[in-house]
């Protein structure tokens, strides 16, 4: 993208961060980097013209063989992405995907792709929100086992259902995956209903200020007694 939603997460964080990103198209990693200068962010690094999945550049600096880490990521992928697989080298040299994930309809699996790469990305304290298509979480068959394996390691802490057509480049119902790698522990997997709570302006719908801070408070407080 053109770095729109790092610059929200940066803005919102508590303290300057570093800010690194990859956007497959040139052009929009160009417009990313001056939509960084413009809103007077100065520790950033926007790769482009390469797949983050097939092609990723940000490596470990002692070991280039490996991820490099990031405490904090947040991500819209393509909600459809048939050819995420381009130029993808197997087996995995950064150890995140197995032979089973392109056994069987590669082209549908790229959301499942983009969670196992932002994994292997995080620090072993790292968090991670990454927006999907609602379609994700309904898997089958050695699908599941992703889902089976994240659960089993306490890696995702909550699922935010958001209202449906809130986003221009799909009429799909959309959900945050909160991924959290923090020994700290939970119950469970917190699932928040945020679909009805929203306004329509000329036509479209927008999360108010409301709403987000309604997300965000039950978010923190863990609170089911208002679904």
């Amino acid at each position: 993208g053109t770095g729109s939603l790092l610059i929200w997460a940066a803005n919102r964080a508590p303290y300057t961060l570093s800010i690194y990103g990859q956007e497959k198209s040139n052009s929009a990693a160009a417009l990313a980097r001056m939509n960084l200068w413009i809103h007077n962010k100065k520790d950033y690094e926007i790769a482009g013209g390469k797949s983050t999945l097939a092609f990723p550049q940000f490596k470990n600096e002692k070991n280039p063989k490996s991820l490099k880490l990031f405490d904090f990521i947040v991500a819209h992928p393509p909600f459809v992405d048939k050819s995420w697989n381009d130029g993808l080298e197997m087996p995995d040299p950064y150890d995140r995907y197995d032979e089973d994930l392109l056994e069987t309809s590669p082209e549908k699996k790229s959301n499942y792709a983009w969670i196992l790469h932002i994994l292997k990305s995080m620090s072993s304290n790292g968090k991670a929100a990454i927006l999907l298509p609602s379609s994700t979480f309904f898997a089958e068959n050695k699908d599941m086992l992703i889902y089976r394996e994240l659960i089993d390691h306490n890696c995702i802490k909550a699922i935010i259902k958001l209202p449906i057509g809130l986003f221009s480049v799909s009429e799909s119902a959309a959900c945050i995956l909160v991924l959290d790698k923090e020994k700290i522990e939970h119950k469970g997997i917190f699932i928040i209903d945020a679909s009805r709570d929203y306004t329509i302006v000329d036509g479209k719908k927008h999360l108010r200020k409301r709403d987000i801070h309604k997300i965000i408070s039950t978010f923190l407080a863990s609170d089911t007694s208002n679904p």
